[in-house]
This record gives C-alpha cells, structure tokens and sequence, in this order.
C-alpha cells in the first residue's frame, strides 16, 4: 500500500512517478536555472523549453496519464514536424530540433530511471524497457551535443 503524496496512485504507476518527481527536483530544475546563468546565449535559448518541469501523474486523477495525452496530441506531432523540416533543411527544423532532442533525453532519463525506484521500494524491476530506451537516450543525447556544437 502507498501512503503520503502517492497515496492515490496505483501501485503499478508509483515507480514512473516517483522517476519523474526525482529526475524533475534533479535534472530540470537545475537546467532551468543554472544552464541560462551559465550561457545567456543560443545554447541556453535552445535548451531551456525542454526543461519545462514534466506534470506528475500525481496531480491528475484520472484515469488515464494525461502525459501520455500531451505526448500523443502535441509533442510527437511537432517532433515530426521539427524532424521533417530538418531533413529538408529548413530554418525551421534546425530552430526546433535541438529543444526536440533535449525534451527526448529528458523524457526518456525517468523511464529508466524506474526500475532502480522500483528496486528501493522492494518491487520486483521491469528491466525490459531499458535497452531500447537507453540506446535511443544516447543518440538522442549526441544528436543534441552536435546540433549545439555546430549553432556555437
């Protein structure tokens, strides 16, 4: 049984919660305020959408995750498009992708972050998951390192 903040939630969905929360309190929130002092300039412009703070599951209740909603109805439709126009070379594309990559890695950290949540609260992991999206995570990751290198 889940007490406390996640007293609501389901057992099966704690685990991507909790993720989520932590890699919020530890990667988002530092990328919205230390990487713009750091760098005022294009980097800093082109990195800070992405690490607009994710909503939890936890302040929804409904049935369904509404970041799934968000993904499916805005996020997947304006990486392709951002995709499309990358591969036409349009000013477009190369405006939107960097912020696109760094969206990507961001979402992709707490999924694999959740077996190791799962692991401290003594829940059997569902290890599946982190091949693929490990992978994906690092190409993600280069494709943003080079994007940025190449806009200095």
């Amino acid at each position: 049984m889940v007490t406390g903040v996640y007293g609501r939630e389901t057992i099966d969905i704690v685990g991507a919660v909790v993720a989520q929360d932590v890699v919020t309190l530890v990667v988002v929130v530092p990328v919205r305020t230390v990487v713009p002092a750091l760098d005022g300039g294009a980097r800093a412009v082109v990195v800070r959408p992405a690490g607009r703070p994710s909503t939890s599951a936890a302040a929804w209740r409904v049935p369904s995750n509404p970041v799934h909603v968000l993904d499916l109805a805005f996020f997947f439709p304006a990486a392709w498009v951002s995709g499309v126009s990358l591969l036409r070379r349009r000013g477009l594309g190369c405006a939107t992708a960097p912020g696109v990559f760094a969206f990507l890695a961001l979402t992709y950290v707490p999924i694999l972050m959740t077996p190791l949540v799962a692991v401290a609260r003594g829940a059997e992991p569902s290890r599946g998951v982190v091949p693929p999206i490990g992978k994906v995570l690092l190409v993600s990751k280069a494709a943003l390192v080079q994007m940025l290198r190449s806009q200095a």
